[in-house]
């Protein structure tokens, strides 16, 4: 039950008056998330990611527990909770700004997680903050949130070097059953090319994307790879992409992506002996 504050100091019409530290916006998007269930239906139904944001805020501090779960659920089923980086995202929630590339709905989800106290969602928020580059982000350096923004902005070179690392398969060898070593090697070559100029004007690091192993498999078939070459590839591109993802809390300060389940799990609660 939402636990609202009161005041006896003021009153209207023998009613006591409510004093509340939230905006108009939010409070509206609360409340009618309460009265109306046409209004915030459970995932996956499509919503703006803002009015999720708001309820899980307030859901959170007035305690209603029923929907800070769904709000919760709704944000991990759209990507924002991804324990490993192929994990599908649902993709159902509207973008808050998509003129702005995600950047404000990546800010508004990290602060919102960090409010909260959802630690779990975290290493993506931080992930797809860091991803843009130290000068598009040096402007939101004010406030409660600078020391976070400095944290992704200190974070983007190890992205880039993770975007290199996680390719290093297109400078090995092919596979030993290779029948078309010049055309397969030129392949990697020319995959190579490609990734170096995105890694020198494209203003985005996004090295570990939810269908990285499936274009990436693609591409290099465009290119002439024969199909040994490939699942060569695709099994040495899945491997170095898990052990980037595996390590990515860490690179943020934050727990392992075991006991991050844990705390998510407590949250939404199941029943630990579920995952002991």
């Amino acid at each position: 039950m939402a636990q609202l504050p009161q005041t006896v100091t003021e009153q209207i019409d023998g009613c006591p008056v409510l004093q509340l530290p939230d905006s108009a916006q939010d409070m509206q998007a609360f409340l009618s998330a309460i009265s109306d269930p046409n209004y915030f239906k459970p995932a996956l139904t499509p919503l703006r990611l803002s009015i999720v944001l708001k309820v899980l805020r307030l859901s959170k501090r007035y305690e209603v527990t029923p929907l800070y779960r769904r709000a919760l659920e709704h944000l991990a089923l759209d990507g924002w909770y991804r324990q490993t980086f192929d994990q599908h995202a649902h993709d159902h929630l509207t973008d808050i700004a998509p003129e702005e590339s995600g950047l404000r709905n990546s800010l508004s989800v990290l602060e919102t997680a960090l409010e909260v106290g959802a630690q779990w969602l975290l290493p993506c928020a931080y992930y797809c903050v860091a991803g843009h580059e130290p000068e598009v982000l040096r402007p939101f350096l004010v406030g409660n949130m600078e020391p976070y923004v400095q944290k992704c902005i200190a974070t983007h070179s190890v992205l880039l070097r993770g975007l290199i690392k996680i390719n290093h398969f297109l400078t090995q060898a092919g596979h030993k059953q290779c029948a078309t070593l010049e055309r397969c090697g030129a392949a990697r070559a020319s995959a190579a090319f490609y990734l170096l100029g995105t890694v020198l004007t494209w203003p985005w690091a996004d090295p570990t994307p939810p269908t990285l192993v499936s274009t990436t498999d693609a591409d290099l078939k465009s290119r002439g790879m024969c199909d040994h070459c490939r699942a060569l590839a695709k099994t040495r591109l899945q491997e170095t992409a898990s052990k980037f993802w595996s390590k990515l809390p860490r690179l943020f300060g934050l727990s392992n992506w075991e006991d991050l389940d844990k705390m998510k799990r407590m949250a939404m609660g199941e029943d630990p002996a579920d995952y002991q």
